[in-house]
């Protein structure tokens, strides 16, 4: 699929907001919407969508962006971060030195595999290193196969942000247990006890009017009135909010 600039919006996931299919079907959707802008300023992001919303080549888009603006942005998925590895893409020099973006695809994929979602966080912060409280990390994933709570959990754990060692006050007792507990002693990344934000875990939201005339333009449809008026016709909204089935429809 060729990329399309879209402006792509999303919003916050909160757990009392109920199911996040229902969610971004409410017609409130983007009331509270939030763009790459800012989310870039948060240091750990998980991005879900649905099946077709063109996620993986918004990750990818976005580390081209940051790249060629000077920044050290890398993309990959969850598959080859556990299997292959990226370690040897971050120089020692390098790792504690820039604020880099690591944008991780395809969670879902990688379960399919029956690939471990903590093996290859463990790998990202071991190559991270000491690098971790400047790296941004944005993990993604279909929302069908997200476990809400486990998968949280686990990137909360395995990739913390550090918390600013100048505003905490000393430890106590129990941290330094949970630490000892942990092996904290051998200094890895994932092993981080005091920590400062959590994860932000948004929803891609579905293409709006505007989006879905300016894909359509992209794709060589001059007049898109005739276009949106026969994806009325046929009541095929559903269909024309995804950038995937949205290319379907144009054809």
């Amino acid at each position: 699929m060729t990329y399309v600039a879209l402006d792509r919006r999303f919003v916050a996931w909160r757990e009392e907001g109920g199911s996040p299919i229902l969610r971004l079907r409410d017609p409130r959707l983007y009331a509270d919407d939030i763009d790459w802008g800012e989310l870039q300023k948060h240091q750990r992001v998980v991005i879900l969508a649905e099946a077709g919303s063109g996620k993986t080549e918004e990750l990818r888009a976005q580390a081209r962006a940051l790249a060629s603006e000077g920044s050290f942005a890398f993309y990959t998925t969850v598959h080859n971060a556990a299997i292959e590895g990226f370690a040897e893409s971050l120089p020692d020099a390098e790792r504690g030195r820039l604020a880099a973006w690591f944008f991780i695809d395809s969670v879902d994929e990688a379960k399919l595999g029956r690939i471990q979602l903590s093996a290859a966080l463990r790998k990202v912060s071991d190559s991270i290193a000491s690098g971790l409280r400047r790296a941004h990390v944005i993990l993604s994933g279909r929302i069908t196969d997200w476990e809400f709570r486990a998968d949280l959990d686990r990137f909360t754990e395995l990739l913390p942000v550090p918390g600013d060692p100048g505003k905490l006050g000393p430890p106590t007792a129990e941290a330094i247990l949970g630490r000892a507990l942990r092996g904290d002693y051998q200094n890895k990344g994932y092993a981080a006890v005091e920590r400062g934000d959590p994860p932000l875990v948004v929803l891609m939201a579905p293409l709006d009017d505007a989006r879905v005339r300016t894909f359509a333009a992209a794709y060589g449809i001059g007049d898109s009135d005739p276009f949106i008026k026969a994806i009325e016709a046929a009541d095929l909204w559903f269909l024309a909010r995804r950038p995937l089935d949205l290319q379907w429809l144009v054809a």
